[in-house]
């Protein structure tokens, strides 16, 4: 993508400044920040009087009387650990203020939930660690003095005195007297694995496993779950009926009744992925139930608390994403029969009847379609790696062949989908509360933080297919393009992301067709890049039909009884962006990326 850093060739360390690490002091975190913002001010006051209020016994009842704050405030790695460091010095001090004959067992929730939030942000756990107290604990008294003793301070103490500050300190000059050594380790490994990586680009498989990825189905989860434990029989029963509730405007009613159940049962990573589904498509309708118009700002705990807690396992966001109304919501009817419309379901379903269905099954077949591509490509890297040319010319023929088949599994939209009820029944709950004007403010997840967050809807752009393939092409989209497709590799499954990722550090294909002069190379990567453009540009014909022609007609046929299609995102994708503007930038720099005999960009026609 755009502006992303390469990151680096198999067998070599990143810089130091991937890892925090900076050159002149070590694993120690450079300027500190002193001061959190202003509605965290309790927290500090309390931090910077710990020593007083230990000693006089009044520490438990100031921290008693904080409010419960939101840790959304705290963005930037700096702020976070400023903000740890304070947190653990007020729960050590809480805990242990008044000596090992009066312990607190427990913390109280105004500082517990902030605190354990944070820490899961950071990826470090809810106590006062050696990346607080010595590596995020320190300032030097003249900005522009030396890293002496001398000129040094602690942002926060316990009691102890010059002790307890000397502790500290001493601690981290030692971490900075280190920093020359893990400077030349760097410069050691490096010169140590060179020769290794050297070789193992003659040696190194790319492989799909590791990933979710499947050679029959590529990035679909095979043979999806239908059935939940009996457990969660109240999520299965109001999911398994949503398209009656919500046109008898009847769903919140019953998620209101819903109740609170626990996602330890959730044992297998297709249980999980299936809860995912379930609540989502939950939340969308309840959110949805009464149009753009209406729209729920507040999911109830009973829905929110499980639903972010699926999320933060699968590492996806709480909303409907691809991974759930795609490639988790698919079933054969005959188990033994083809991958064919006629014989697939869908596992939850919204209002839309046979057109909802239709829309979910040919994006199925389009991804199903998309696997023999994601195994060509896997095999290109592999012939690249192995300088074998035959191979990948090979390999690249196959992927273009795939393109094709997934333009064609497209078509089938146009036999299965009708436009105006794409537009005004099914597409309200596909949209998002990111860059929605129906939602401008985002959604509330009680229980999960008092201010609202902002998601965005579904979106093509969540397929991992054409990251992939963008990735393995070399194409790069415009800034605001590749930004907004960047993101949208948050809403995938993390395996997947990896996956993408992964195709960006391997040897650049574009540049060994550049620089190889091979004629057959050459056109089967301009054939590549011909095959994926024509797609693009039939996305976009198919977007104008489903989308910009329908928008002027569909309000006046939507039943009644139905939210109606979202205004607000006229002209506009479920995800937020503006469709069509956006839509041709990608397929044009497509074209753009095309190679002429000599190895230079064509122009684009």
């Amino acid at each position: 993508m755009a502006g992303k850093q390469s990151p680096p060739k198999e067998g070599t360390l990143e810089s130091l400044e991937k890892y925090h690490i900076k050159e002149d002091i070590g694993f120690a975190l450079e300027h500190p920040l002193e001061e959190l913002p202003d509605e965290y001010n309790a927290w500090i006051f309390i931090g910077k009087n710990l020593p007083t209020l230990i000693a006089n016994g009044h520490l438990r009842a100031e921290v008693e009387k904080l409010p419960m704050l939101s840790v959304d405030g705290l963005q930037g790695h700096k702020l976070q650990r400023l903000a740890h460091l304070v947190l653990g010095c007020i729960t050590m001090g809480y805990v242990w203020g008044k000596g090992d004959g009066d312990i607190k067992k427990v913390l109280p929730r105004n500082i517990a939930v902030p605190y354990c939030k944070l820490s899961e942000s950071l990826g470090l756990p809810p106590i006062l660690v050696y990346a607080d107290c010595v590596l995020a604990n320190w300032k030097k008294k003249d900005p522009r003095g030396p890293m002496t003793y001398e000129n040094m301070d602690i942002l926060f103490a316990f009691p102890g005195g010059d002790c307890s500050k000397g502790f500290f300190l001493v601690s981290l000059l030692v971490e900075i007297a280190a920093s020359p050594a893990i400077k030349d380790l760097q410069f050691l490994w490096n010169q140590i694995m060179e020769p290794q990586r050297q070789n193992l680009k003659t040696t190194l498989q790319f492989s799909l496993g590791g990933y979710h990825i499947s050679e029959e189905y590529g990035f679909l989860l095979p043979n999806p779950l239908k059935e939940l434990p009996d457990h969660y029989r109240p999520w299965m029963e109001i999911a398994s009926n949503l398209p009656h509730l919500i046109q008898n405007h009847q769903l919140r009613a019953h998620v209101n009744k819903m109740p609170l159940l626990d996602v330890q049962f959730l044992k297998s990573y297709e249980e999980q992925r299936l809860a995912h589904l379930v609540l989502s498509a939950i939340t969308m309708g309840y959110v949805w139930q009464e149009g753009e118009t209406q729209p729920k700002e507040v999911l109830p705990r009973n829905l929110a608390l499980p639903f972010v807690e699926v999320s933060r396992t699968l590492g996806l966001p709480p909303i409907l994403v691809h991974a759930d109304l795609v490639l988790t919501n698919w079933t054969k009817r005959n188990s033994e029969g083809p991958m064919e419309i006629s014989n697939l379901e869908t596992i939850i379903s919204f209002p839309g009847g046979q057109s909802l269905k239709g829309f979910v099954l040919v994006t199925v077949l389009v991804e199903k379609a998309a696997a023999p591509g994601i195994k060509a490509l896997a095999q290109a890297v592999n012939a690249l790696l192995q300088s074998n040319q035959d191979a990948l010319i090979h390999a690249l023929q196959q992927l273009r062949l795939s393109i094709l088949d997934i333009t064609q599994a497209l078509g089938q939209m146009h036999d299965y989908v009708d436009p105006d009820i794409f537009y005004a029944v099914i597409r309200i709950f596909l949209s998002g509360w990111q860059d929605n004007p129906a939602m401008p403010s985002g959604l509330i997840y009680e229980g999960i933080s008092t201010k609202p967050l902002q998601y965005s809807g579904g979106s093509a752009a969540q397929s991992s297919v054409l990251h992939a393939l963008d990735e393995f092409l070399g194409i790069r989209h415009s800034k605001e393009s590749a930004a907004f497709l960047y993101r949208m590799r948050d809403y995938m499954p993390p395996s997947h992301k990896a996956f993408i990722e992964k195709i960006h550090s391997v040897p650049s294909l574009r540049e060994h067709v550049m620089s190889s002069g091979l004629g057959q190379c050459l056109t089967s990567y301009n054939q590549c890049l011909k095959a994926l453009a024509e797609l693009r540009s039939y996305h976009i014909a198919m977007v104008t039909k489903y989308l910009i022609i329908t928008a002027s007609k569909a309000r006046s046929k939507r039943p009644a009884h139905l939210p109606g299609p979202p205004q607000a995102l006229e002209g506009r994708g479920t995800g937020g962006t503006a469709v069509l503007s956006f839509l041709k930038s990608v397929r044009d720099k497509t074209l753009e990326a095309m190679l002429h005999p000599s190895g230079t960009m064509q122009s684009p026609p």
